[in-house]
């Protein structure tokens, strides 16, 4: 998965200093900061792990648009910029007591980050 997350993250970053050069007046300090940001907003999703609690991914990501109304599956995007996302499936726990429970439910699979449109208010 680090692989995976350091091969999206030069791709990305090499598209997006191409793009952020291309941009006319911009400092190359502006231009250092722009993928600074990029690899900040990265290092929070490639800190949630599976058998991560869903507590300790919402205390790094938002839900996109309040949640999804199923506790198994969300989309969160990143705090600072929305634009960024990821889809994490929660193991189901089996008990009588859901409310108790919902924020002790650990990561199954989490999806590569992706960019998406914002859906927000």
């Amino acid at each position: 998965m680090k692989h995976i997350g350091l091969i999206f993250f030069l791709l990305f970053s090499t598209r997006t200093a191409y793009c952020v050069s291309d941009q006319k007046g911009l400092s190359e300090a502006e231009k250092s900061g722009h993928l600074a940001f990029v690899w900040r907003c990265f290092q929070d999703f490639q800190k949630i792990k599976i058998g991560s609690t869903r507590k300790q991914v919402e205390q790094l990501l938002e839900g996109e648009n309040g949640g999804s109304g199923d506790s198994s599956f969300e989309r969160y995007v990143h705090p600072l910029c929305p634009y960024f996302k990821v889809d994490i499936q929660y193991e189901p726990l089996k008990t009588d007591a859901p409310d108790e429970t919902y924020f002790k439910m650990e990561v199954k699979t989490i999806s590569r980050p992706f960019l998406g449109l914002w859906i927000g208010d």
